[in-house]
């Protein structure tokens, strides 16, 4: 064993010594270079887009010396912890830019622990034109307006936003015409089905040849789908057992938003304006609203009776009333979301799974399709890849006829996940401009939409893809840029006091917290699927009551 050993160590020696590999010298250190390190939180959107944005970057900076006796530039990409975890152990992290999500942002913006980043956001420095954009273009100019107004704190940028991603619903888009699952039309009450999209109706935005044709417009019509579905054997919708309250009170957020639109969503973070949809009674199924116009930190207790809430409420209802979604999948603990999206992806006609049915429809985030690699990998061989198979996000059905109307085709999206790009303070001084040139570089329209072609999902900006680009990336990758040209986003933003002090109140499980006589349920699935309706909970959302939001925020005022 010891002379093995020493062999070994020898060979290993001669391999460090005559090329960088990784592991060797400090994980492969190439000491004429000046490194980078990079830290990202690798969860659903991986690594690869970075892998591929590092590469570019070493190129263009091939030949630039950063410090004294190096030229060039090592990216040395390493995982960190998510938001909340890596703020208390930043300072021990070699990391000095870093990609991470649900961060308190301006806990970090006031910490001194991340740079400020103005001069290359918005300031002297901050002209994009060197990495291709057009004249003027800046990463500020690219960021929507509820971004600027939020990471701009106190005039300064200590950070940017890192990706755009959204809960929702998604379909199987070659499924549906395999099995003729389009709506044709609804004459008569009666809902008839078609394999081809050309004899489906026109969907939600009222225009044939879109992309939403044949698919619900309302709640009962999506109640219908699911039924014919099931009738057909197979699942309807389902979503990770093992993680079943935290997707389905995700799914609520995105009913809820949906229904509310952005300017009326937003008033559950800012707490600060008009509500026009307070519900003032619901009798036999009829929604009445009425208007608070005052809403402020101390009134808020107002908005846990958006209309919106009840809606959402009453779409998880008849999912589970109607037993559309997968108990196979949604009462095992075991079955993680890695487990759903393979049902949903490897399904019969490519071998089989191990739930015995296909599953049409997923609650999922868009992160989804990238952290499925692995399944279409897995049948990519037998046509099953991810440029070969046609997913898209579903358009939220809207509560009633009358909400269709009104919205005609919009979507209102709900962004919960936070996502920052920062600076380490700590980053050496000599470093810090190469630090702020890369957080440049990656938000370059090269960047931003090779970011889109690797993972399938968006970045939170206003960029254009070619035609060219369009048609080399995934069909769910032009699905969801199509579905965001029609869509609003709303985003947890806030400069509340209140909301910035209790965010897990506003963001976690609280939210949908509710008491019923002398009953408490933190999330909403085990009510419901207790004979609980949706209107009970909804009249005991704890938030509601006015002395309970008096006790538990009063401090924050």
């Amino acid at each position: 064993m010891k002379k093995t050993m020493k062999i070994l160590t020898v060979l290993l020696a001669l391999t460090c010594a005559i090329t960088p590999v990784v592991g060797c010298d400090g994980g492969g250190v190439e000491k004429n270079k000046t490194q980078l390190y990079i830290g990202n939180y690798n969860q659903g959107f991986g690594q690869a887009w970075l892998d591929a944005a590092a590469k570019r970057f070493e190129e263009q900076y091939a030949d630039v010396s950063f410090e004294n006796g190096k030229t060039g530039v090592q990216v040395v990409i390493e995982d960190v912890e998510v938001s909340n975890n890596l703020y208390q152990s930043i300072e021990n992290s070699r990391s000095e830019v870093i990609f991470n999500e649900m961060a308190d942002y301006f806990q970090w913006a006031k910490s001194g622990k991340v740079l400020d980043i103005t001069d290359v956001v918005s300031g002297e420095n901050a002209s994009l034109e060197k990495y291709g954009d057009a004249a003027g273009a800046t990463i500020e100019s690219k960021m929507y307006d509820s971004a600027i107004d939020y990471y701009r704190y106190e005039n300064k940028y200590y950070g940017v936003p890192f990706y755009e991603t959204y809960i929702g619903i998604m379909y199987d888009v070659d499924m549906w015409a395999e099995r003729g699952y389009y709506i044709k039309d609804n004459a008569g009450g009666k809902y008839t089905w078609t394999k081809n999209v050309a004899e489906a109706w026109a969907g939600q935005d009222g225009e044939k040849g879109t992309s939403d044709d044949g698919l619900p417009i309302t709640y009962d019509d999506f109640y219908a789908l699911c039924a014919r579905i099931k009738d057909s054997g197979e699942i309807a919708i389902a979503w990770s057992g093992k993680s079943n309250t935290g997707y389905s009170s995700a799914l609520l957020d995105a009913l809820h938003a949906d229904y509310e639109g952005r300017e009326q969503m937003s008033l559950n973070y800012t707490l600060e304006g008009t509500a026009t949809n307070v519900v003032n009674k619901i009798e036999n199924g009829e929604v009445t609203v009425k208007t608070v116009e005052d809403v402020t930190a101390q009134t808020g207790y107002n908005l846990y009776r958006q209309a919106g809430r009840y809606y959402a409420l009453n779409f998880l209802e008849h999912i589970m009333d109607g037993g559309y979604y997968s108990d196979k999948i949604f009462n095992k603990q075991t079955v993680t979301h890695l487990d759903a999206q393979n049902f949903f992806v490897i399904k019969n006609n490519f071998g089989g799974t191990s739930i015995g049915q296909d599953v049409a429809m997923l609650i999922e985030g868009t992160w989804w399709y990238n952290e499925a690699a692995g399944a279409f990998k897995s049948i990519e061989n037998r046509g099953g890849g991810q440029h070969d198979r046609n997913f898209g996000v579903l358009p939220m059905p809207k509560a009633t006829a009358e909400k269709a109307a009104a919205d005609k085709g919009k979507q209102t999206l709900y962004d919960p996940k936070q996502s920052v790009c920062f600076v380490n303070a700590k980053t050496p001084e000599f470093k810090q401009s190469l630090a702020k040139e890369f957080i440049k570089f990656v938000h370059s329209d090269e960047s931003l939409v090779e970011f889109t072609e690797i993972v399938s999902a968006l970045k939170p900006y206003k960029y254009n893809v070619s035609d060219e680009k369009l048609a080399a990336m995934t069909p769910f990758a032009r699905n969801l840029l199509k579905n965001r040209e029609n869509s609003e986003m709303v985003y947890p933003y806030s400069h509340s006091t209140l909301f910035n002090n209790k965010r897990t109140d506003f963001l976690g499980s609280p939210n949908w917290s509710t008491k019923i006589g002398n009953d408490s349920y933190n999330h909403p699935t085990t009510a419901l699927l207790g004979g609980i309706s949706a209107e009970d909970y909804f009249n005991g959302l704890q938030y509601a009551d006015p002395e309970v939001w008096k006790t538990t925020f009063e401090p924050y005022w």
